[in-house]
């Protein structure tokens, strides 16, 4: 099968947001009946074009809920951290506004608000990414409004902060799991995109990174002791760590075509991601060493937006059932839901509809919505 043609950096930044949303390939192995070895539940979007929903399932596929029902698309959902409520982001009013809802679908809430055109250069306003942090109080999130921002505001909308504006790309927000930082892309100090910490009160910005390529989508290890991220150039993008004091920065996978869709286990001890390496993007794991790389799926489509169970014992991700037209805008590719276990076996399909699926996020506790 012909390799994917390789993507520019200032591409590479949308296609990275875009796969962000899972929606993905279907594997060739047979779905097997799920005896409950998996508990609590999975948040989706499912949806034709450019109208999508948000939908809660058991996380062995049963008791599928829809929680929205409005025109345009939902994306960048985020289970809090305590479960009570689901954040994301919906395009109902024009443009990019953040949402939370109770996973039973009761509550929802509009956080943010701008009448659009609100930016400039393209012509709406869009707040993306909604980051939890690890007390549940506070989300992080980029917006567009004046240039490319990073904000956080209370969980109900109040205190609104802009806590930087220099730099022309400034996203992908991931609090540490202390609540005490928040890690984040910029351009702020040159043409290349670096990585950046910050309080969440604004104070002590510190450059992590001081490379040549752009760097994309930091995610913090649970444990606290690294930094994963991915890498773009004009001839593919890798898998890097490095330690919050800016030391330790290492690669750990480096193969053609893109990586992306990077999650830690909740033990600290693997990483899971999406690679293109053979000529479409398939699930892998590697150790934060780069020891021990294990590929998860294996066929002719895209398999994308890998997420753990809470307990470790799963990994959830989107397939989709053709390749062609992966980089258009909307949710374009029939696609649906899988779980297989760390080690590769045990796959099972949780969804079975022709609509395409994406942005999955697992409850981080067991528990009824």
């Amino acid at each position: 099968m012909a390799k994917k043609p390789r993507i520019a950096p200032a591409l590479a930044v949308s296609v990275a947001m875009l796969f962000a949303s899972c929606a993905g390939p279907t594997p060739m192995s047979t779905p097997t009946p799920l005896f409950g070895s998996t508990s609590g539940f999975i948040a989706f979007v499912s949806g034709e074009g450019r109208q999508s929903d948000l939908f809660v399932m058991k996380a062995d596929g049963s008791d599928i809920n829809q929680l929205t029902n409005d025109p345009g698309t939902v994306n960048y959902i985020s289970w809090s951290p305590d479960g009570q409520w689901i954040a994301f982001v919906s395009s109902r009013d024009g443009d990019q506004d953040i949402y939370t809802i109770k996973p039973n679908g009761s509550e929802e809430r509009l956080l943010t608000h701008d009448t659009p055109p609100a930016n400039p250069v393209h012509g709406y306003a869009s707040d993306e990414n909604p980051v939890w942090s690890p007390d549940s109080q506070w989300i992080a999130f980029q917006s567009n409004r004046k240039r490319h921002s990073i904000y956080i505001m209370r969980s109900d909308g109040s205190e609104e902060t802009r806590l930087e504006h220099q730099g022309w790309l400034n996203g992908f927000p991931s609090w540490s799991p202390d609540g005490q930082w928040i890690v984040f892309t910029s351009s702020r100090r040159g043409p290349e995109v670096e990585l950046f910490m910050v309080r969440p009160d604004g104070t002590e910005l510190t450059q992590l990174t001081h490379n040549s390529v752009w760097e994309l989508q930091p995610v913090w290890s649970p444990d606290g002791q690294w930094i994963s991220f991915n890498t773009s150039s004009e001839v593919g993008g890798d898998l890097f760590v490095i330690k919050p004091d800016g030391s330790g920065e290492r690669e750990i996978v480096s193969a053609p075509g893109m990586v992306i869709n990077i999650s830690w286990s909740p033990d600290s001890q693997w990483i899971a991601y999406a690679s293109e390496q053979d000529g479409d993007y398939e699930i892998y794991l590697v150790r934060p060493d780069g020891s021990e790389e294990l590929q998860l799926t294996n066929n002719q489509v895209d398999d994308i937006g890998a997420v753990w169970s809470p307990d470790g014992q799963w990994i959830a991700f989107v397939s989709r059932e053709e390749t062609e037209g992966s980089f258009l805008p909307g949710m374009t590719i029939p696609s649906n839901i899988f779980i297989i276990r760390p080690d590769g076996s045990g796959l099972i399909q949780l969804t079975n509809s022709p609509t395409a699926k994406g942005w999955i996020s697992w409850s981080p506790i067991a528990g009824s919505p």
